[in-house]
């Protein structure tokens, strides 16, 4: 089987007269294994790993920031720079690289919910 993966985001923006929107995009991506791992996590001030449970090659990741007041940085690896800010509530889909991504909350712990596909 394939394309058992999608993918789709829209996007609008709006101020000062100005009106910005991109319709829906999907794709349709290939699952080549079997296993998605999915749950909360508490992410603490000190930077940690994402848990990815049983998956060996990661593919689509969605994270939601369950935070009512603080913010949670993902960072592609131990040590490395934040590349994604999720504030209180935001979420992000993105495609993972092939090394443990890491969280670190800003403040206080924060939890997050992570649904990830194996690519």
């Amino acid at each position: 089987m394939a394309d058992e993966i999608t993918v789709s985001a829209s996007i609008r923006g709006e101020k000062g007269g100005l009106k910005v929107s991109q319709t829906s995009k999907s794709i349709d991506v290939d699952m080549a294994g079997e296993d998605y791992e999915e749950g909360v996590q508490l992410i603490g001030t000190a930077e940690e790993a994402i848990t990815v449970g049983e998956i060996t090659t990661p593919g689509y990741a969605m994270i939601i920031n369950l935070d009512a007041t603080n913010f949670v940085s993902i960072r592609g690896a131990s040590g490395g720079a934040n590349t994604i800010k999720l504030l209180p509530g935001e979420f992000c889909v993105y495609r993972m690289g092939t090394a443990t991504p890491f969280a670190i909350a800003d403040t206080a712990a924060c939890r997050i919910h992570k649904k990830i596909f194996e690519a």
